[in-house]
């Protein structure tokens, strides 16, 4: 299917899978047709996007869910275990979970900076590493893609510097995440692609 995920993929979605940039591209990925197994940490959230995938024409059989916490070891080995058993492949893997901490230095609490780490830096380095053995397995390119978000609010803030003169939306990050789980990005890997609405332009 020219310029999106393959029918046969199976596509990972992570802690983000409930809301924003996650919820997002599930459905858009479900609107082309491909197998999904989305994660999140609310399972009543999560069912409310599941429902939403199969509205927009995927069986039963092409998706399934785990809820939990990301930053837990168990959690992540239990993700990888029933996609497996679920599908019996992975050739996909969109890690799009995230934490945000707001603090200053004086105030940050050492509980709240070890969780944003286990979850934007060890959590995925880790499922990344549990998954590798099943992505190398269908013999294709991998192509990494990190999305980062900002709070509501800060939107206005960001949309004042951006050259559009706009906040971003889950819209605008799910064209480019479609494009990178296509064959058509099959030479693209180790870039940074900014979705930032031209950001970087100014110094």
């Amino acid at each position: 299917m020219a310029g999106s995920a393959p029918e046969d993929c199976v596509y990972i979605d992570l802690s983000g899978a409930s809301s924003g940039i996650g919820e997002a591209t599930a459905i858009k990925l479900a609107e082309h047709g491909a197998t999904l197994f989305l994660v999140a940490l609310e399972e009543d959230k999560l069912q409310i996007v599941q429902q939403k995938c199969k509205e927009k024409g995927l069986v039963e059989e092409k998706i399934g869910y785990c809820s939990g916490d990301l930053s837990q070891s168990a959690f992540r080995e239990e993700i990888v275990k029933n996609l497996i058993q679920k599908f019996g492949r992975l050739d996909i893997l969109a890690d799009i979970a995230g934490s945000v901490l707001f603090a200053n230095v004086c105030e940050t609490k050492e509980e709240d900076y070890d969780r944003f780490v286990r979850v934007n830096q060890k959590a995925k380095f880790f499922l990344a590493q549990l998954c590798l053995p099943y992505l190398k397995q269908p013999k294709g390119l991998t192509r990494s893609s990190r999305c980062k978000s900002e709070c509501y609010q800060m939107a206005d803030k960001f949309a004042n510097l951006a050259h559009l003169k706009r906040a971003g939306t889950p819209a605008d990050v799910v064209s480019l995440l479609l494009f990178l789980a296509s064959d058509e990005a099959s030479y693209i890997t180790g870039s940074i692609n900014y979705i930032d609405g031209g950001y970087h332009l100014y110094p």
